[in-house]
C-alpha cells in the first residue's frame, strides 16, 4: 500500500480515496480477525502492531473531517467514478448517513 500511495511517475490522486478505504478495511480485518491462533507470541506481536496501525490511521484519517477533500474531488473528476461512487463509498464507510450526505454536498 505504501508503494501505491507514494509513486512519483504517474498521477494517483484519483485512487487515493479508494486506497484509504482499502487500508481501513485491511487494518480492521487484522484488528478484529481471528485468523491467527490466540496466545502465541506471533499473534501477540501482530495484534500490538495492528493496534498501533489502527491508532495512527484513526489519528490522521479516521474522522470524515480529517480526510482531505481534494482526494474526494479527484475521485469525482475521474470519469469512471463520479458522484455516485463517492456517495456509495461515504455511506458504506460512515454509519451516519447525514454526515455522508453533508460531506458529499460539500464536495459538490
Amino acid at each position: 500500500m505504501t508503494l501505491k500511495m507514494s509513486v512519483s511517475l504517474h498521477p494517483i490522486s484519483h485512487i487515493t480515496f479508494h486506497n484509504l478505504i482499502a487500508m481501513q478495511g485491511e487494518i480492521g480485518d487484522l484488528f478484529f480477525g481471528d485468523q491467527l491462533p490466540s496466545q502465541t507470541h506471533t499473534s501477540t506481536v501482530l495484534k500490538d502492531m495492528t493496534c498501533s496501525m489502527k491508532m495512527k490511521f484513526e489519528k490522521y484519517w479516521g474522522d470524515l473531517d480529517k480526510v482531505n477533500q481534494l482526494s474526494m474531488v479527484a475521485l469525482v473528476l475521474d470519469p469512471r467514478y463520479k458522484f455516485g461512487n463517492l456517495e456509495f463509498v461515504l455511506k458504506r464507510r460512515f454509519e451516519n448517513l447525514q454526515d455522508a450526505t453533508k460531506k458529499k454536498n460539500e464536495v459538490k
